[in-house]
């Protein structure tokens, strides 16, 4: 809590636990007559602390180093795993902990996902660029991917690229 809190600042900390006990207790009045916990918005919490500060380690045991991502995978997959077998009450808390985090992160995870979109197009291009060959010959189509040994010229009189196999024994086109 205290490094979401020196990250954040004081009042956007408290926003962020207010609106998960806030909405925990619209919970309790929603559904009366029930056991409502407040386990969630500890783990939210830590779902905070583990997206903003990834590669945190902590020594389990004191011996075994586990950094707070993987952690935090295990939860969202207990997450999932409630979701899906677990009871209405715990499926309800799950949503609201996970709505709450959501508010605060939802939109650096969607400017994230759009940021990674792009640059996976960029490296898609710059494959396909390097596949692409800069020379290629206008009689036997040898490219500069085929034979990096091999010299292309341009002809003067018809602009045409060959080989230097073919430079000097070709028709001009024109």
């Amino acid at each position: 809590g205290t490094a979401l809190e020196s990250s954040w600042g004081t009042f956007k900390y408290n926003v962020y636990i207010f609106l998960s006990y806030i909405l925990t207790i619209t919970i309790s009045f929603i559904i009366p007559d029930t056991y409502i916990t407040n386990a969630y918005i500890y783990l939210t919490i830590f779902l905070a602390f583990a997206y903003l500060f990834p590669d945190f380690v902590l020594y389990i045991f004191f011996i075994i180093p586990l950094k707070v991502k993987w952690l935090a995978l295990i939860t969202w997959i207990s997450y999932i795993l409630i979701l899906i077998f677990g009871n209405l009450i715990n499926r309800v808390l799950l949503l609201v902990s996970i709505g709450n985090f959501l508010v605060f992160f939802g939109k650096d995870i969607i400017l994230k996902a759009r940021s990674s979109k792009r640059r996976m197009f960029h490296e898609i291009n710059k494959i396909k660029e390097r596949n692409t060959p800069f020379h290629k010959c206008s009689t036997c189509g040898i490219t500069d991917l085929d034979d990096q040994d091999m010299i292309f010229r341009y002809c003067s009189e018809c602009d045409k690229c060959y080989c230097a196999d073919h430079l000097d024994n070709h028709e001009c086109i024109k």
